[in-house]
């Protein structure tokens, strides 16, 4: 009974294209459902209006109309998903349930149940991944929710999934859509990630463009909860190895047909792409200018949404195998230089694609670079190199445990190890530098304290990693690509090695 109320095809304007009403600039108006909502009783009951809603409707004038889910039938919805977060125990977003194993056995149980239920689970899953499909699309496949309403979903699915066994997760993350059959979930979740459900400049989307990259921001950073929740640490260590060797082919492929990238070779490319895409915008865009914004937005979406996918990835591997996934990341090859790339000097991994684009947009204080740089996207990158190196932002939670993973061990050898690995080929490469100009004077666009103290942070964790005279017997005076103990110390606290001054650094970026 619970799925029926979930299946997005029941919506009133979905059966009844009539009610979608567009003035003609494609806007959406009111219609008479707004003043005339089907009441709790018609909607359980699934009555029919009288047109076929098969098609999903378009707009008299041609443009694509959406089918709104009504007021009352979103109210449905949200109370079911509600519903279902009370039955587990929890509050959707809420992770404080009762730690006692009895209690936790139970939750674990119940969530268990409506995973296995077929119809609710996917029903859910189809709420949780929708997208509006393409202005070239034949139709919606059913009716369309809120922004508020996918993301309360998307809560649900991520609060489902935390804490049950591999079996039940392998059973939620197997579910295919009802109407999209041949896309897995880690597909779906991926791409509203990267895209932000393709909010921006979307007939879906309304207000300014900076409102538009906000709401697909939203959405991707639920999708991010999501992804967090279904994916596992040796999945994710397996996907990085296979973006690095893909697996071998199945014995009843063709073999003429070539083998898709991996998810996160994708997500490599992705990112690569759009930032390559940014550091050669044109400086001179109009604010007038739509189309150049609306592109941009996207791309800045994007390169973001790629990033966090992959620190995701980076932030489920604990002890050994967090080390080597780490590592791996550093052999997966690029795509092919694009247009405009140093033919002498191209980049040579990920990492020093990272801090090319952050040297680059980082060139110049004189405006020309404002449309290449977003604050945003460079706290993005910068959180992403710091979980790369081996620094994860779980480590300040108050609920941060350690991990029980076999091959796990207390913070020692494996996570050195990954910093070193690591941290020794970002100081070694020639756009490091850029660190420095970040941690002392970012651009001043934006979130300037926010990129000044991540930039310190992973300077800093540099510092004591490579530079604190450890067993393998560097001191102070090794020079590694340029940086000494000195001149990060230099950077850090002005010369004077008042340790106050990156305390403050780092707290005027916490606010």
């Amino acid at each position: 009974r619970i799925g029926g109320l979930l299946d997005l095809r029941g919506g009133r304007k979905f059966r009844n294209p009539a009610l979608m009403v567009q003035d003609d600039s494609g806007d959406k108006v009111a219609g008479e459902d707004d003043a005339d909502d089907d009441d709790l009783d018609d909607i359980l009951s699934g009555a029919k209006d009288k047109s076929d809603g098969s098609k999903g409707g378009t707009a008299r004038s041609g443009k694509v109309a959406i089918p709104w889910l009504t007021g009352a039938e979103e109210k449905v919805v949200e109370r079911v998903l509600l519903l279902l977060a009370a039955i587990v125990g929890e509050e959707s977003g809420d992770s404080s349930s009762s730690s006692s194993p009895s209690s936790s056995s139970k939750v674990a149980s119940r969530k268990a149940r409506i995973i296995r239920h077929e119809k609710t689970c996917r029903f859910l899953l189809d709420l949780a991944l929708f997208a509006h499909p393409p202005p070239n699309a034949l139709a919606y496949p059913h009716g369309a929710p809120s922004l508020a309403l996918q993301c309360r979903a998307l809560e649900t699915v991520a609060l489902l999934a935390r804490g049950v066994d591999e079996p039940t997760l392998d059973v939620l993350v197997g579910r295919k859509s009802i109407f999209l059959r041949d896309v897995s979930v880690m597909e779906r979740l991926l791409y509203l990630i990267v895209t932000g459900g393709g909010l921006v400049g979307s007939p879906a989307s309304s207000g300014t463009v900076d409102d538009q990259i906000l709401s697909a921001q939203r959405l991707s950073n639920h999708a991010l909860s999501a992804l967090r929740a279904t994916l596992r640490g040796k999945s994710a260590s397996v996907m990085i190895s296979h973006a690095l060797a893909p697996p071998p082919m199945e014995e009843d492929m063709d073999s003429n047909i070539p083998v898709p990238p991996a998810e996160v070779a994708k997500l490599i490319n992705t990112l690569v792409e759009n930032l390559h895409g940014l550091s050669y915008l044109p400086p001179d865009i109009s604010d007038e200018d739509e189309m150049q914004l609306i592109q941009r937005g996207r791309t800045v979406v994007c390169a973001a949404g790629a990033a966090s996918a992959l620190s995701v990835f980076l932030s489920v591997t604990k002890g050994e195998t967090g080390s080597m996934a780490r590592e791996m990341l550093l052999g997966v090859p690029l795509p092919p230089p694009m247009p405009q790339t140093d033919p002498n000097n191209p980049p040579r991994n990920l990492l020093e694609c990272l801090l090319g684009y952050l040297e680059t947009v980082s060139s110049d204080k004189e405006g020309t670079n404002k449309w290449r740089y977003d604050s945003s996207l460079a706290c993005t990158l910068l959180r992403f190199l710091l979980e790369w190196v081996g620094w994860s932002f779980d480590c300040i939670s108050p609920d941060s445990k350690p991990s029980s993973e076999k091959g796990s061990e207390e913070k020692g050898s494996a996570t050195a190890t990954c910093t070193m690995a690591v941290m020794m080929a970002l100081l070694s490469s020639p756009s490091s530098v850029t660190l420095g100009s970040y941690a002392k004077n970012p651009p001043p666009f934006g979130q300037s304290a926010s990129v000044k103290a991540l930039a310190a942070i992973l300077l800093g964790l540099a510092l004591d990693a490579i530079f604190s005279g450890d067993e393998d017997g560097r001191d102070g005076d090794d020079d590694i690509g340029g940086w000494t103990e000195d001149s990060i110390m230099t950077v850090l606290t002005g010369g004077k090695r008042d340790l106050g001054k990156f305390t403050k650094l780092i707290e005027a970026g916490a606010k």
